[in-house]
């Protein structure tokens, strides 16, 4: 609990920024639930009112702080603030209780999406309310969170209580590496890494079966967990960083991911591909640029739907005598940056693949 004249000093705020006639009829009783907050003084309510319906963002934080040291239950506070910030609507008009009745017929927490729609200032607070107020029950009603852009150098280990998470976009922070608790999104279908500055990647990850779409370009990966168990996975994108590190081979169970259709490696020092990549059945585009490849697999010919191989910028000298076999589907071959590949080749090369677009 605050010493009084902390009270006092966001009362005063209070007068200062804003006139408490401005409050939702309801507003106290939101905060007179069943753990205690019948307790609070009207002016441990009005601060807190103060603060988390400020748009400085220092006062925002402050007031999420408040509420946890006085016991504020978060299955109150998180709507109430999801209500003013997200929302963005003048509630002078209407109360709390009226504003979600015409927002939907369910229960108060359904706002299961929050994303790049809402504001950078809320994104960020969503942070720190997983910090604060993990058990939460608004967490098991969000589908979809978008936390891009944030600054975020640590994503909190509640993460892992957004049971029925789909999609997670991380993309353009600071972080360098994920709680172990990631792997408990079992539901996610999407997840969006992209330029932070991760080193490794927990192997929980290898619990995330129902990936379909997986991106982590532009961070300072050199190792990987094991994929094979995301079986669903359609899309996987990882492009490196410039700097001559990165992966040095496909990550460990990669041929098992039988629904992969579009797979990009860029800039990591590759320097095989598994010999049974042929499995990949359903794989239509295969983008593997700027590595240390010498050859192609003869498998790759097994692929029967492959539209568009890009393998621009590597070392390779032959392709597998049957690639021919691909002459029906294979529309596109970048063989640019190839440098070693002999005249001899380049017309075999021409006469199996009469009709692909070739460039050399």
């Amino acid at each position: 609990m605050l010493a009084k004249s902390e009270y006092d000093k966001r009362i005063e705020i209070m007068k200062r920024r804003k006139n408490s006639s401005n409050m939702p009829k309801d507003w106290e009783s939101l905060l007179d639930v069943e753990q205690g907050q019948a307790s609070l003084t009207k002016k441990e309510k009005e601060s807190l009112w103060v603060l988390i319906s400020s748009e400085d963002e220092t006062m925002l934080y402050q007031g999420i702080e408040l509420a946890w040291q006085l016991g504020v239950d978060g299955d109150s506070l998180i709507p109430l603030m999801t209500m003013f910030t997200m929302d963005g609507r003048t509630m002078d008009s209407m109360s709390i209780t009226e504003y979600y009745r015409t927002k939907n017929t369910d229960w108060i927490f359904k706002i299961p999406k929050i994303s790049q729609d809402h504001p950078i200032r809320w994104k960020k607070t969503i942070c720190l309310l997983l910090d604060y107020f993990p058990e939460s029950k608004f967490w098991e009603t969000v589908s979809n969170l978008d936390l891009s852009r944030c600054d975020l150098e640590v994503l909190p280990d509640a993460i892992g209580e957004l049971k029925n998470l789909n999609e997670l976009e991380l993309g353009s922070n600071h972080l360098t590496t994920l709680p172990d608790s990631i792997g408990e999104l079992r539901q996610l279908t999407y997840l969006n890494l992209s330029y932070n500055n991760l080193v490794d990647l927990p192997d929980s990850m290898s619990n995330l079966r129902n990936l379909e779409v997986f991106a982590a370009s532009l961070n300072y990966l050199t190792s990987f967990p094991y994929v094979g168990g995301w079986r669903n996975l359609q899309k996987f994108v990882m492009m490196g960083t410039f700097v001559g590190t990165g992966l040095t081979e496909l990550p460990k169970g990669f041929t098992d991911l039988r629904n992969l259709q579009f797979v990009l490696f860029t800039h990591h020092p590759i320097k095989e591909l598994p010999k049974d990549i042929g499995k990949l059945k359903r794989l239509e585009y295969l983008f593997i640029e700027k590595a240390k490849l010498t050859k192609l697999p003869d498998s790759i010919v097994d692929i029967p739907h492959l539209y568009e191989i890009n393998v621009n910028k590597n070392n390779i000298k032959k392709l597998p005598k049957d690639i021919g076999k691909l002459k029906d589907e294979l529309a596109v071959l970048n063989l640019i940056g190839n440098d070693n590949i002999s005249k001899q080749e380049k017309q075999r090369i021409l006469s199996e693949l009469p009709d692909t677009n070739i460039m050399w």
